[in-house]
């Protein structure tokens, strides 16, 4: 999986997860071949929200077909919330940080910044 979200997306992108935040701990994301899809839930599992991003929302998205799931069709993984956050935080975001790489392999997942 190799997406990246241009430094206008940021914003956006941004105000989502601090959003989603408030709802829950853990973030699960699930990437499709036609969207990634941000869902998070909160402690009593009363309360699920899920947030589509289709594929126009990224400056290049590719899912790789050996990534995807047999029976789900998807490329999933959880992410902490408190291990997120803090790397959206600040002030004009989008003006200090072209793009954004989200990057997962088999192994892990990686999330890169490109500076201005």
């Amino acid at each position: 999986m190799n997406c990246i979200i241009p430094g206008p997306n940021l914003k956006v992108f941004s105000k989502a997860l601090h959003a989603l935040a408030k709802i829950g701990d853990d973030l699960y994301v699930e990437a499709t071949k036609e969207r990634l899809c941000l869902v998070t839930l909160n402690l009593r599992k009363t309360v699920c929200v899920r947030l589509h991003l289709l594929e126009i929302f990224f400056s290049n998205y590719e899912i790789d077909d050996n990534q995807l799931g047999d029976k789900t069709h998807t490329v999933s993984c959880k992410i902490h919330m408190k291990t997120l956050l803090p790397l959206f935080k600040g002030h004009n975001l989008d003006k200090k940080v072209r793009s954004l790489y989200i990057m997962r392999n088999i192994q892990n997942i990686g999330i890169f910044w490109r500076p201005h």
